[in-house]
């Protein structure tokens, strides 16, 4: 009986874990294209932090706006990795609006 209170108390205290870390939220670098151009999307030199969102955001799909890099990308050589090993479908899906 013991064995199968500190099973059930083990399980208990790992879905709960599970439970939780669902609602940890991921942390995003927020960075603005500011390019023209599909051609532009992988070029790290074309984005900043800190800027609204340029006019014309959510009206098409061909250009990111704001886009939402994963934690730790807040300098432009490591958004140039990033870039580079990403397509810029990658890029767009992770841009929450589009512009043409």
């Amino acid at each position: 009986m013991k064995n199968f209170q500190k099973l059930a108390v083990s399980l208990a205290v790992a879905g709960l874990a599970i439970g939780f870390s669902a609602f940890t939220s991921v942390r995003v670098e927020q960075w603005t294209f500011k390019g023209s151009t599909t051609g532009q999307i992988r070029t790290a030199a074309l984005y900043e932090q800190g800027l609204a969102a340029p006019s014309g955001c959510g009206s098409g799909a061909n250009l990111p706006c704001v886009v939402n890099f994963p934690d730790g990308i807040d300098n432009e050589a490591d958004l140039q990795t990033y870039l580079t090993a990403h397509t810029n479908t990658d890029v767009l899906n992770i841009s929450p609006q589009k512009r043409n």
